[in-house]
């Protein structure tokens, strides 16, 4: 692994990595990439982050920026449901009292009469 000529330069074969300094070699020498492609390892990614929906994310911001897009557990669509709800309850409130008001005057006409 170390190839030292006359510059003294080290060189790592596996890494590709070249340096003159003994020091930044052995540096080199301790880091992740040098001891992965060292001892053949593979890199397996575990994904910590789920959403509800079931999807699966690396990164925390990666997980929030897609909360932000998803539609599986949206609230709003609670409030909305609840909001149709209402505003046909009172629809049809007003249409009976509609339904009241001419009844009422159609009784005073006939009485007037």
């Amino acid at each position: 692994m170390i190839d030292t000529n006359d510059s003294e330069t080290f060189n790592c074969e596996t890494c590709n990595f070249t340096c003159s300094k003994k020091s930044n070699f052995l540096k080199h020498n301790s880091t992740r990439k040098h001891i992965v492609l060292s001892n053949n390892l593979q890199i397996t990614s575990t994904s910590d982050f789920v959403c509800s929906c079931g999807r699966n994310y690396k990164h925390r911001q990666s997980l929030h920026k897609h909360k932000k897009l998803c539609n599986t557990l949206k609230p709003t669509n609670l409030i909305n449901e609840n909001a149709t709800n209402n505003f046909e309850k009172l629809a049809n409130l007003l249409l009976d009292v509609v339904k009241q008001n001419q009844e009422l005057q159609k009784i005073i006409s006939l009485s007037q009469k």
